[in-house]
């Protein structure tokens, strides 16, 4: 399984999932199944992963996170789980989930948690980086328990950091295409370092991003 978050198809940085099936030749080399979120910037794909077996047919499912998804709160995420079977992947998700909080990142990993509750049936585990509840960017981690029905619509466990996010790992901006020019005045000073064989030297120019006084735009100044 391979995810491509940055993939455009009638939206840009909507994402795409893929699915390349195995066999006694090895991996076959065109994708079986492939799936994306038709929103712009949901970043589908940027996580994804088995999910086990989270029915008990006997045939494995496979889930992708959105981290960036937006439905009613902006960057809350959405994860996505779909059903195997003898024909391949479905065609649309079985079952999704999101974290109704703005800039949670929910998604940003999603995986199998194994069978915590020895049913039988696979569970899955999705990562909400960016959640908070009493400290900024603690983070949240929720456990979705898999039946003959598929996975419960809510979470029967979640946990929390209880700690704010450090300075470092602080909200960045969104990875991917930076367009345009970064001014003079946003990027601060260019360090030149001489090398020791004569050469030209190098530039070291300042990380890019869409911080406070930023737009991400770069060229030689103003």
């Amino acid at each position: 399984m391979v995810g491509a978050y940055l993939y455009d198809n009638g939206q840009t940085d909507e994402g795409r999932a893929y699915v390349y099936l195995g066999s006694a030749a090895g991996l076959a080399v065109t994708a079986a199944w492939t799936a994306e979120s038709d929103q712009a910037d949901a970043y589908f794909g940027y996580s994804v992963g088995t999910a086990g077996d989270v029915n008990g047919d006997g045939y494995a499912d496979v889930m992708v996170g959105a981290y960036y998804y937006d439905n009613g709160q902006t960057n809350e995420g959405r994860a996505y789980v779909y059903l195997g079977s003898a024909a391949g992947s479905a065609a649309t998700a079985a079952w999704t989930a999101e974290s109704d909080q703005a800039g949670a990142g929910f998604g940003l990993s999603v995986g199998t948690a194994g069978d915590v509750n020895g049913d039988g049936n696979a569970d899955v585990i999705v990562g909400a980086f960016y959640y908070y509840n009493g400290q900024t960017n603690e983070g949240r981690a929720y456990v979705y328990l898999g039946s003959a029905a598929g996975l419960a619509a809510t979470a029967a466990w979640t946990a929390e950091s209880d700690q704010k996010a450090p300075t470092s790992a602080a909200r960045s901006p969104r990875p991917g295409r930076q367009r345009g020019r970064l001014r003079g005045r946003d990027c601060g000073r260019l360090h030149l370092r001489q090398r020791p064989d004569g050469r030209r030297p190098r530039v070291r120019l300042p990380r890019l991003g869409r911080g406070p006084g930023g737009d991400g735009r770069v060229d030689g100044g103003e």
